[in-house]
């Protein structure tokens, strides 16, 4: 059944393009009659509409993102580099104007988002509209689509790092015929998974790094970043492209809120359980007055009903960071990935490069890692669970924590 729906909607985009080349396709609860088609519509393999395999890793994040990235993941440099100096002309002095107005520069050359996989086709014949199918199996039961633009190109954003995908084209040829091209395949870049969601700054996913095992932490279950709402930063509003990005490609189900109590209506809408949580952060979650709420915190982490949840505080930096490093740990993530996934931010926010000698976060957060060091245990791993234990979570909950994030192999 998924396939005949999958197909009905390719061939309900196809027609209403051919009225009206390119135009945001309709969804197919508003479609006339006459703008559709029948299910069971054939297409015809064409000899004249052709995609090919990229034969290099594609590119879903900045090039300085993953420079950065394979630096520290290979060895070749300290957390110490201060990759924002060159990106906020060294405007990098933290009064508080300072240290917006080096926010304001960093943010607009969109380090901190992904980048989109651009895809072609090649066509000797007329094409009057096009649909883009993309998925990491070669059935398509699950694929994603776009429409692509005049010149047969086609934009998906916020694919899985290291994943082979295929694609393949459904078209209008010149006669209206539905036809299909070959399937063609590509990978994506080993890196992390920055997101690209309009208006949201500094989100991603914290799958990919390896754990308990040797398993992976799974993609598409935690994701990190600004806050939804524009309650502080008015910039950090989502809006109704970021939504449907959101609910219907990031499949959120649980927004967890960091920030407090707020009176801002639910960005995703009141279907999604919304919770908030006034937490301290870095080592403040070690004084006995803080571990109430970073108990409740991480329980929300054993309910499977709550994924794939977006958790998150004004600006997914030091709250948020402050949550996935214990998350992290929990699930076997060794101190060098830890620390890189802190230091990502800095892509969106100068002030937590590692490379600050002046009071700001890094030095908080390094002295967090002291801190944390000081727990029983052999590992982080150890350590993670010795908190999670005095702060009221139940061994039942921290192995329902571990299977639901943890890869099964």
């Amino acid at each position: 059944m998924k396939r005949i729906f999958s197909l009905f909607l390719i061939v309900s985009s196809l027609f209403s393009l051919s009225a009206c080349r390119f135009p945001v396709p309709p969804s197919p609860e508003s479609e006339s009659p006459s703008e559709s088609t029948s299910e069971s519509e054939a297409t015809t393999k064409s000899d004249f509409l052709s995609v090919k395999d990229m034969d290099t890793p594609v590119k879903i994040v900045h090039s300085d993102v993953k420079a950065f990235y394979d630096a520290i993941r290979e060895g070749e440099t300290t957390y110490t580099w201060d990759y924002t100096k060159e990106h906020v002309d060294g405007n990098l002095t933290f009064t508080e104007a300072g240290r917006k107005a080096a926010e304001r520069v960093l943010q607009s050359k969109g380090l901190h988002m992904g980048v989109p996989v651009t895809l072609s086709y090649t066509a000797t014949e007329t094409v009057t509209s096009a649909v883009f199918l993309v998925d990491t199996d070669e059935d398509f039961e699950n694929a994603v689509r776009a429409i692509a633009d005049k010149n047969g190109n086609a934009d998906f954003y916020n694919l899985l790092p290291d994943t082979t995908y295929y694609y393949k084209v459904f078209a209008r040829d010149g006669s209206d015929t539905l036809v299909e091209s070959n399937t063609a395949s590509f990978r994506t870049e080993d890196a992390p998974r920055f997101l690209y969601v309009e208006n949201l700054v500094n989100a991603r996913d914290i799958g990919g790094y390896t754990g308990l095992d040797g398993k992976r932490i799974k993609y598409g279950m935690v994701y990190r970043g600004s806050e939804l709402d524009g309650k502080v930063e008015s910039a950090y509003k989502l809006n109704e492209n970021g939504k449907s990005v959101m609910l219907e490609e990031l499949y959120i189900s649980y927004d967890m809120d960091l920030r407090g109590t707020q009176s801002v209506a639910p960005a995703l809408g009141a279907d999604i359980p919304r919770d908030f949580f006034t937490m301290r952060y870095y080592s403040e979650i070690f004084q006995e007055k803080n571990k109430a709420v970073m108990g409740e915190i991480l329980k929300e982490f054993a309910n499977p009903e709550n994924y794939p949840v977006y958790v998150h505080c004004t600006y997914g930096a030091d709250r948020t960071g402050t949550v996935c490093f214990l998350l992290e740990a929990l699930l076997g993530v060794e101190k060098e990935d830890l620390v890189l996934e802190y230091a990502l931010t800095g892509f969106a926010f100068p002030h937590v490069s590692l490379d600050r000698t002046d009071v700001t976060n890094p030095t908080r957060f390094l002295q967090f890692i002291e801190d944390f060091e000081r727990l029983a245990g052999d590992t982080y791993a150890e350590k993670a669970e010795t908190y999670c234990l005095s702060v009221g979570l139940t061994p039942n909950e921290i192995a329902s924590i571990r299977s639901l994030l943890l890869e099964n192999r």
